[in-house]
């Protein structure tokens, strides 16, 4: 019986055989373009020589990128407890007398796993505080969200928000799974995060935040972002719901499945695989921006990401 000739390689022998010092090679001669909201987090990331130059732990690397992601800002030295927990309840019971008890029995405190209601949150001070620093998810329809609207508010705001939100037309509010709320105990650039289950959903629900936002009902925090999402005003942006999935540089959480990942966690991974790539390969290749840069690019279109629209 004839078979078809195989096209696969035979091996090192093959002429079309390219080891991996020639495989980089060519993939680092190919011109590469860049999007401007990855292109500016790429040099924020490559100035840190903490990321670029300290021998951390893979995943540490990643964690360092996502805070620089989100805005996260280490050793700000907090107000005092007690005066966060009292603006937090003030806020929290304001949210209580606004939304229905249907809508509140689906909320939670998303890392404790604490719904809203319990009474520990507005009897029990040390069980209270624990929960500053942590989101309040509103489970609201089901299916899967594909794009999210990040809001940068402040957290006096947050009544406002969830009301809006709670309050959108009958065929916005049907297309969103869910949304979250920061609390008081953490500077984020995604303070609220709203799950849309399709982009011109998740752009319509932008522009109505961005009017709450000019008119004054909502409060803009400043005009920051989170990195890499697609900027559409002051405070507010869109991101591509990523694909669950599990990287060698992804940083363990207690009780969150190891495939569970964010808009900022899979693309800080991906940042990181770019940072050990440029360590290991300067001495051959130089140790400029544009060698990290290519590097970048290279490790986005690896974690299925695109470095031209790295919103999408």
């Amino acid at each position: 019986m004839n078979r078809p000739r195989s096209n696969a390689l035979s091996g090192p022998r093959d002429p079309r055989y390219l080891n991996p010092a020639q495989q980089l090679g060519m993939a680092m001669r190919a011109p590469i373009t860049v999007a401007d909201e990855l292109e500016q987090f790429l040099i924020k990331i490559f100035a840190r020589k903490d990321l670029m130059e300290t021998e951390a732990i893979p995943h540490n690397i990643s964690i360092g990128v996502y805070k620089a992601y989100a805005n996260i800002v280490d050793g700000v030295v907090p107000a005092p407890e007690m005066d966060v927990l009292r603006t937090a309840r003030g806020v929290w019971e304001l949210i209580r007398h606004k939304v229905s008890p249907t809508h509140l029995s689906r909320a939670l405190f998303q890392k404790a796993g604490c719904p809203f209601l319990d009474e520990k949150v507005f009897g029990d001070d040390d069980y209270a505080l624990t929960l500053l620093g942590d989101f309040l998810y509103f489970q609201l329809h089901p299916g899967a969200a594909t794009c999210r609207v990040y809001l940068n508010v402040i957290f006096e705001s947050m009544p406002n928000v969830v009301q809006t939100v709670l309050d959108l037309p009958p065929v916005l509010y049907a297309e969103i799974t869910g949304f979250k709320t920061d609390g008081p105990g953490a500077s984020r650039a995604d303070s609220v995060v709203i799950y849309c289950k399709t982009r011109a959903t998740a752009e319509q629900v932008a522009a109505i935040m961005l009017a709450r936002i000019a008119e004054g009902t909502v409060r803009s925090s400043d005009q920051t972002v989170p990195a890499m999402t697609t900027r559409l005003g002051a405070g507010v942006a869109l991101g591509a719901e990523p694909r669950q999935q599990e990287t060698a540089l992804m940083a363990p959480v207690p009780g969150r499945p190891r495939t569970a990942q964010s808009f900022g966690t899979i693309r800080s991974q991906a940042i990181a695989a770019a940072i050990l790539s440029y360590r290991a390969n300067r001495h051959l290749l130089g140790g400029d921006y544009e060698v990290f840069r290519k590097f970048a690019a290279i490790a986005f279109k690896g974690f299925g990401l695109d470095p031209d629209a790295p919103g999408n």
